[in-house]
C-alpha cells in the first residue's frame, strides 16, 4: 500500500511540474517584445530567419479526398519546417490556457506532452441527442489571412507586441494565408478562431445546444429542435468572423437517421461506422484465406504481385484495427477479435 501511494505521489509530482513548466513556457513566449528576444528563444540565426520570412520555400502537391476530389498541400522545406515545429510548441503552450472546452483538434496536452487530435472527445458530447447539426468551414486554412493571425496575436488574451506578431504571421503564412501542410497552421487557426469559438459557445449554452469544433468541422446537438432562426444566428456569428460555410456539407439529422461527428457514429455512443467494420473484417478474412500477398494485391487493386508493398499493407491494417480500439476501447470484444486475427495471420506469414 505504501509503495503504491509513493508511486502515485511521484507521478502527481511529475504531472504538476510538467504543467508548471508548460505555464512558464507560455508566459515567457507571450511576454516577448523584440525580434532579438524571439530569435534568442528559438535559437535562430538572424540571416536564416530573414530568409524564411522574405523567401519562404514550399512544395506544392495534391492528395485525394474521400469525396474523390484533390486536396492541395503546401509543405515547407526542411529548414522552415524545423522553425515552424519549434514555434508551434510555444504557440500551443500559450493557447492551451485560453482554449475553450469546445475545441478538440490539434491541441497539446501538458500532462502527456503530446499533441491531442482526438476525434473521439470531439464526438462524445453529441451522443444520444435528438438533433445533430454539422457545418463545415469552406477552405478553412487558406481563408485565414496573415492580417487575421497578426491581429489575433495582438488582441486579448495574448496581447503580443506588434513586432513579434508580425514575425509569427510571416513565418506561419504563405502568400498571405495559412498553408495547408505547415506545422503551425492548425494552432494559428485555433488562435484566430478563439473569439468565434467563445461566442458560439456562449450562444449555444443560452439555447441548450452542445457545440464542438474540430478544425473546420463544427457540430451542434440538442434534445430540443434546432430552429431555423437559431441556425441563421449561428451562421451569422461564423460569417461575422470572415468565414464561409460549405453548404454541401450542411447536415441536420434527427436520432432516427445516422448521426455522424468527425466520421464517428454518435446515435447512442461513440462508434465506428458499420461500413468501416465490414471492410476491415473482409480484409482480415481475405488475408486468412488467401495469404498476405494476394490479400494485399486485392486491397491495393494491384495486378502484379511483385509490385505489392506487403509491409505497407500490414501497417495499414494494424492502423485500422488500432483505430477501432481507440474509438470502442481496448477491452472491446470486436477490437480483441480483430487483434487476435491480425496476429494469427501475421504468424502464419512467418
Amino acid at each position: 500500500m505504501k509503495q503504491w501511494w509513493f508511486c502515485f505521489s511521484i507521478m502527481e509530482e511529475i504531472v504538476c511540474k510538467r504543467k508548471k513548466d508548460y505555464s512558464q513556457k507560455a508566459e515567457r513566449f507571450r511576454l516577448l517584445k523584440y525580434p532579438y528576444q524571439f530569435r534568442s528563444l528559438l535559437r535562430l540565426n538572424p540571416l536564416i530567419l530573414n530568409y524564411h520570412i522574405n523567401k519562404p520555400i514550399y512544395f506544392n502537391f495534391q492528395i485525394p479526398k474521400k469525396s474523390g476530389s484533390k486536396r492541395n498541400i503546401l509543405s515547407p522545406n526542411e529548414s522552415l519546417k524545423k522553425i515552424q515545429v519549434s514555434l508551434n510548441n510555444y504557440l500551443q503552450a500559450m493557447y492551451y490556457y485560453t482554449k475553450p472546452k469546445c475545441v478538440h483538434g490539434f491541441v497539446y496536452n501538458p500532462y502527456s506532452g503530446q499533441q491531442k487530435t482526438y476525434i473521439v472527445s470531439n464526438a462524445q458530447p453529441h451522443c444520444n441527442k435528438k438533433y445533430l447539426l454539422n457545418m463545415d468551414i469552406k477552405d478553412f486554412f487558406p481563408s485565414i489571412t496573415a492580417k487575421q493571425v497578426k491581429e489575433a496575436l495582438m488582441s486579448e488574451p495574448f496581447n503580443m507586441s506588434n513586432e513579434i506578431a508580425v514575425i509569427i504571421a510571416l513565418l506561419g503564412t504563405y502568400k498571405k494565408a495559412l498553408p495547408t501542410g505547415a506545422p503551425t497552421s492548425p494552432i494559428l487557426s485555433n488562435i484566430v478562431c478563439l473569439n468565434m469559438d467563445k461566442e458560439l459557445e456562449e450562444f449555444c449554452v443560452k439555447h441548450e445546444i452542445t457545440f464542438t469544433r474540430y478544425a473546420d468541422d463544427l457540430s451542434f446537438s440538442s434534445n430540443n429542435r434546432i430552429e431555423n432562426e437559431t441556425i441563421s444566428a449561428m451562421k451569422e456569428i461564423i460569417h461575422g468572423f470572415g468565414f464561409s460555410l460549405n453548404e454541401k456539407k450542411f447536415r441536420l439529422v434527427t436520432s432516427k437517421g445516422k448521426q455522424v461527428v468527425t466520421g464517428l457514429v454518435v446515435n447512442k455512443k461513440v462508434n465506428v461506422d458499420r461500413k468501416y467494420i465490414r471492410n476491415l473484417r473482409a480484409i482480415l478474412y481475405s488475408w486468412e484465406k488467401m495469404g498476405v500477398e494476394l490479400a494485399a494485391a486485392k486491397h491495393f487493386g494491384a495486378t502484379d504481385l511483385a509490385s505489392v508493398n506487403i509491409h505497407k499493407f500490414i501497417r495499414r491494417i494494424a492502423g485500422k484495427i488500432e483505430f477501432v480500439g481507440q474509438v470502442r476501447g481496448r477491452d472491446d470484444g470486436l477490437y480483441l477479435r480483430f487483434i487476435y486475427k491480425f496476429h494469427t495471420s501475421l504468424r502464419s506469414k512467418d
